[in-house]
C-alpha cells in the first residue's frame, strides 16, 4: 500500500489517513493495521454506503483486458505478498480522496480498474496545496 511506504510524507505534511474498507474487520487489523503498527484510522463499511455516497463503482468487463492488470497481478504473486484473504464483492472498486484542512474536497481519485491508484506525489502535493 503506497500510503505505508510513504508513510514518513504524509506525517512531515502533518495528514491524517483514514482507510475506508467493507472487508472483514478482524483481518484488516490482524493482518493490516496491527502487524504494519500503522497510526491510521480504519472504519468499516460493510454495507457500502460510503463507496455509494462517494460515486465509487464497480469493476467493468472492460477492466479486466487491461494488459498492464495482469503484470501487476504477476509482481504481487512474485513479491510473496501476504493476502488479505477471501473478498466479499470482488468487482469493487476504490479510490482515493484528499480533503483539505477546511474541509473541501481537493483531489479525487475514482478508480476504474484494480490498479488505478493516485500517485503518492499526486496525493501529496494536493496535501499541501490544501
Amino acid at each position: 500500500m503506497r500510503a505505508i511506504a510513504a508513510r514518513r510524507d504524509i506525517e512531515r505534511v502533518g495528514a491524517d489517513v483514514i482507510f475506508v474498507a467493507f472487508h472483514d474487520p478482524e483481518l484488516l487489523m490482524a493482518k493490516m493495521m496491527r502487524d504494519l503498527q500503522l497510526p491510521y484510522l480504519l472504519l468499516l463499511d460493510p454495507e457500502l454506503g460510503t463507496y455509494r455516497q462517494w460515486g465509487l463503482g464497480q469493476r467493468s468487463f472492460k477492466s479486466l483486458l487491461v494488459p498492464s492488470l495482469y503484470w501487476a497481478l504477476l509482481k504481487v504473486v512474485l513479491s510473496r505478498e501476504p493476502s488479505m484473504g477471501q473478498v466479499p464483492d470482488p468487482g469493487q472498486l476504490g479510490g482515493d480522496f484528499v480533503v483539505n484542512r477546511v474541509g473541501r474536497l481537493a483531489f479525487v481519485n475514482r478508480m476504474r480498474s484494480f490498479h488505478d491508484r493516485a500517485a503518492m506525489p499526486r496525493l501529496l502535493a494536493a496535501l499541501t496545496q490544501a
